[in-house]
């Protein structure tokens, strides 16, 4: 065996990446990708990463009097923060709007 037992594993996840791509195997599984959710998480993810390397980094005065602080990580945080959390609203409305589309109603 040339690959050894790493390379069966990493084939085998290389194959379902591709069949998850494709678009026949989505529809009949019913997997829907919601890019609006996953960059809004990720957005919110690099939020509290910037308050917490603000936090970590800290702040001090030199011997001259100058103040030391990472100061633009805190409305870069805010702002990712907003934009993560609209986008993530924006990610579960569509989502559920999908879900009711999908759903007859019963009269």
């Amino acid at each position: 065996m040339i690959f050894g037992t790493s390379g069966a594993v990493f084939s085998v996840l290389t194959w379902s990446w591709l069949v998850t791509l494709d678009p026949v195997a989505k529809a009949e599984s019913g997997f829907r990708f919601n890019a609006w959710l996953v960059v809004g998480v990720l957005l919110l993810a690099l939020a509290s990463g910037l308050m917490v390397a603000y936090n970590v980094i800290g702040s001090h005065v030199d011997a001259d009097g100058w103040l030391h602080e990472p100061f633009a990580y805190i409305p870069l945080a805010w702002l990712s923060g907003l934009v993560g959390a609209v986008l993530v609203a924006v990610g579960v409305w569509r989502g559920r709007r999908q879900e009711n589309l999908k759903t007859p109603t019963v009269r």
